[in-house]
């Protein structure tokens, strides 16, 4: 059970760090300059995107690789809850 605890808070916490740091909008600004405000680079400059893409990302890791209806129920779920425990923490942190 911690196992699966931890491949959710892992993903959540990985996408909120990488958001806030700024090094989207870093990216954003290098390759639209001026106009990056206008442009969209998901998953990268969304909480929760980022934290989907990871939860499903670690979610295949952590069940080595086996593919069953259960395991892919098991990944879509830790992506679920890292995407949503990355918005939690988003508004948590910035109130």
């Amino acid at each position: 059970m911690h196992k699966v605890l931890l491949h959710i808070a892992g993903p959540a916490c990985l996408a909120l760090i990488f958001i806030e740091s700024g090094i989207p909008h870093w990216v954003k600004m290098r390759i639209w300059g001026r106009d990056a405000y206008k442009h969209r680079l998901k998953p990268f400059d969304c909480q929760m995107c980022m934290g989907w893409w990871l939860g499903l990302i670690s979610g295949y890791l952590e069940t080595e690789q086996a593919f069953s209806i259960y395991t892919c129920m098991q990944v879509v779920f830790i992506g679920a809850m890292s995407s949503v425990l990355a918005v939690l923490l988003y508004k948590t942190i910035s109130k």
